[in-house]
């Protein structure tokens, strides 16, 4: 197996310098999940994984990576589920808000575009990182998802999360999934699926099928939103290896 070397678009490079100017700001709580909501998505994630991928994580055993975790409440709600998780952030000032507001987290400083782990993780979550949803180098953006996938264990499962707020400035999600489904080192490549009707699904106890019917329900009001692209939609891709 051979992988190449990222040869960076230089608007990826950019995108990934951002996250400072609101992580050190006193409005950073705008940009990433509070501790409320991340109880919410974190139970949804975890059915959905259970539903596709026949997945369930087991305590103290499953160890997991947040990439990108922005003030961290997501991975402690992964944590609390029996999941060892690492909060993950590309600049020092995002360490330092996991640190200051989830200072029970293990924390890793880590280049998303430069990341070569090897059959490390069960779970990867990686929800609204800048350089996939803030501009379109598909070629570097698959060669970083296919390095991800290189670090998840056998059987081991990855969440991608994703708005196309820049759409269509933003990575092609559509191409990625018709991409991966046919590399052999992954059992399943899902569907998106949209964040606000996973979690809800779950906590209305309704599953998959109430997940599709409300789908179908909304359907007008998801053709208008993605017709005029206000708001963004965030969808999750679930993959998992073989």
């Amino acid at each position: 197996k051979v992988r190449r070397t990222i040869v960076l678009d230089s608007k990826l490079k950019r995108v990934a310098q951002w996250g400072p100017s609101w992580q050190a700001s006193n409005a950073w709580q705008v940009h990433t999940v509070d501790a409320y909501r991340a109880e919410k998505i974190a139970d949804g994630y975890l059915a959905l994984l259970r539903s596709l991928c026949k997945w369930t994580p087991v305590r103290s055993k499953t160890v997991g990576i947040d990439i990108g975790a922005g003030a961290g409440f997501l991975a402690t709600a992964f944590a609390r589920r029996g999941i060892e998780m690492t909060a993950s952030e590309f600049h020092q000032t995002g360490i330092e808000l996991i640190r200051r507001e989830n200072p029970s987290l293990p924390v890793r400083q880590l280049d998303v575009m430069d990341y070569r782990d090897e059959a490390v993780w069960d779970l990867i979550f990686c929800r609204e990182l800048y350089p996939f949803t803030r501009v379109n180098a598909f070629t570097d953006q698959i060669e970083i998802v296919l390095r991800l996938i290189d670090s998840l264990k056998p059987s081991g499962v990855m969440l991608l999360v994703g708005s196309d707020v820049s759409h269509p400035h933003c990575m092609d999600y559509r191409l990625l999934i018709k991409v991966l489904r046919n590399d052999k080192r992954l059992r399943k490549v899902s569907l998106r699926y949209l964040e606000p009707l996973i979690w809800r699904s779950h906590r209305w106890r309704l599953g998959m099928v109430g997940y599709w019917v409300g789908y179908c329900l909304l359907w007008p009001y998801i053709a208008f939103a993605k017709y005029f692209r206000k708001p963004a939609l965030i969808c999750a891709i679930a993959f998992q290896k073989r």
